[in-house]
């Protein structure tokens, strides 16, 4: 019976060792993301601030703004939920990005 048992352990454990080198020939390798340059991040928010004023009508300069939880609201719809403190502290930040706006 013992013996049995050690060959069926040992049967099972070369099948486990077959598919995990299986496994390991069908998993892809992602590479890791390599972190956004300088001038990369600053064309991501300057995107982001475009879309927003363009978009969204959202001024930079107003001291309370509803656009940023237009934008949440939006983007939860789009299944990319993202609280609106979030929204808005980069908002804040690509801001920071656009021209400044001349005076009428």
């Amino acid at each position: 019976m013992t013996d049995e048992k050690n060959k069926l352990i040992d049967k099972l454990r070369d099948r486990i060792r077959e598919l995990e080198a299986d496994l390991a020939s069908v998993v892809v390798k992602i590479p890791p993301e390599k972190p956004l340059n300088a001038r990369e991040r600053d064309s991501l928010l300057s995107m982001i601030a475009g879309m927003a004023v363009v978009g969204y009508g959202y001024d930079p300069n107003a001291p309370r703004s509803k656009q940023p939880s237009e934008i949440a609201s939006d983007l939860a719809n789009a299944g990319v939920p993202l609280d609106v403190d979030t929204v808005r502290k980069w908002l804040s930040e690509a801001a920071g990005l656009l021209p400044p706006r001349e005076t009428e």
